[in-house]
């Protein structure tokens, strides 16, 4: 069978093959035309039934390790798998990723409701992810950190008083 790069595996990333181009696609937003419409559809649907139960919406977007960053240069992952009977590569995992989580800000922002990008926001280092989407203990740390420090403004300090 193919492989499809998903589920948990340690993988280690010093001995993947990294490129730096170019990708084997050139068009993503027609190749995922469909998915990104019904992706957002969806996205303004957990909008309306966040506000439904009340809750402030939060909008996150998703980190693929598919590339790195080695002494300022950009390298991706040089394996490809199939997309919809097209040859993909990390190159182009990157740009489909950044077409989702820019669709994810773009309804964020629009609802008004509150918009993290650490995809964008955070510098994750090699040994940050454990596979390909599965951050280690430490990126866990990281993204905690970050979530943390963004959300702080919305979290209601205890006020319960001692009675002592």
């Amino acid at each position: 069978g193919q492989e499809t790069l998903l589920g948990h595996q340690l993988i280690d990333f010093e001995k993947v093959n990294w490129i730096k181009g170019p990708p084997l696609q050139h068009n993503h937003e027609n190749l995922m035309a469909e998915r990104l419409e019904n992706y957002e559809d969806r996205v303004n649907l957990l909008y309306e039934k966040s506000k439904e139960f009340g809750s402030i919406p939060i909008f996150v977007t998703q980190y693929v390790k598919r590339k790195k960053k080695e002494k300022g240069e950009l390298f991706y992952l040089a394996k490809h798998i199939e997309y919809d009977g097209y040859k993909i590569n990390g190159v182009d995992i990157s740009i489909m990723v950044d077409l989702l989580n820019q669709r994810t800000m773009t309804v964020c922002k629009k609802q008004n409701a509150v918009c993290l990008d650490p995809a964008s926001d955070i510098e994750f280092d090699k040994d940050d992810f454990y596979d390909y989407v599965h951050p280690s203990d430490k990126g866990t740390r990281k993204i905690a950190e970050y979530l943390k420090q963004q959300l702080s403004p919305y979290i209601k300090k205890n006020t319960i008083k001692s009675s002592m």
